[in-house]
């Protein structure tokens, strides 16, 4: 069994099924190259100055090259912004709640990774007639040894039409991270653990806002060798 699993990306997600879309927050880690097809699940949880995000993450890795892998990802998420005042005046909920799947490509280049994440969805999508919802991001990884490794990225979201009414957000985020422990639990499964830092400036209804946020992310990962 490779013990070189992959330690899959949580970045942060979201479609409302009540209430307005909550943007993704971060991007998580680079998976480290693995030896064949794997599944990941993630938890995550955090904050910032009147902020607060927990989150949800399962996928699937296919390898098609030693350099080369392809990742899908569902992630879903809940986040609490207190300073949103336009979306809590048109909704009776405190926390939106989101759900965003999500296509990588992932670029091994000795100890560097490159990642880039795409989805998108329009024309009637999931908030109503004429709603959108699009996600890009880029990710670079270094990976320091067999346990730690470095990341940071950039994210560029928008969604248009939620909250039963004519609503838009776009948001930019600057994540980066740590991979600071990993935890072999045997039968081809690790666990891992990670601190990502986050910026980001999202403009809602046309109100912008700046925000910080801490998220700790706990992921499991089983490699097929």
């Amino acid at each position: 069994m490779n013990r070189d699993r992959s330690l899959l990306v949580p970045v942060v997600l979201a479609v409302g099924a009540a209430g307005c879309i909550s943007m993704a927050q971060g991007v998580g880690p680079i998976p480290v190259p693995g030896g064949g097809e794997g599944i990941h699940a993630a938890l995550a949880a955090g904050g910032g100055p009147g902020r607060g995000t927990v989150q949800a993450a399962v996928g699937a890795a296919l390898p098609a090259a030693d350099w080369f892998a392809a990742d899908v990802t569902i992630l879903v998420n809940g986040v609490y912004q207190s300073g949103n005042d336009g979306l809590r005046a048109k909704q009776d909920l405190t926390v939106n709640w989101g759900l965003w799947p999500l296509l990588s490509g992932i670029f091994y280049m000795g100890p560097v990774d490159l990642r880039i994440s795409v989805f998108g969805i329009g024309g009637g999508g999931p908030e109503g007639p004429g709603g959108y919802m699009g996600h890009a991001s880029g990710t670079l990884g270094l990976r320091i040894d067999e346990v730690h490794a470095l990341w940071a990225g950039f994210s560029a979201q928008a969604v248009f039409g939620c909250c039963n009414g004519e609503y838009d957000g776009v948001s930019y985020q600057v994540p980066v991270g740590l991979v600071f422990e990993r935890v072999v639990l045997g039968g081809g499964w690790d666990l891992a653990f990670a601190l990502e830092a986050l910026w980001s400036r999202e403009t809602i209804d046309g109100r912008a806002a700046d925000g910080i946020s801490l998220l700790l992310h706990v992921l499991t990962d089983w490699v097929e060798s």
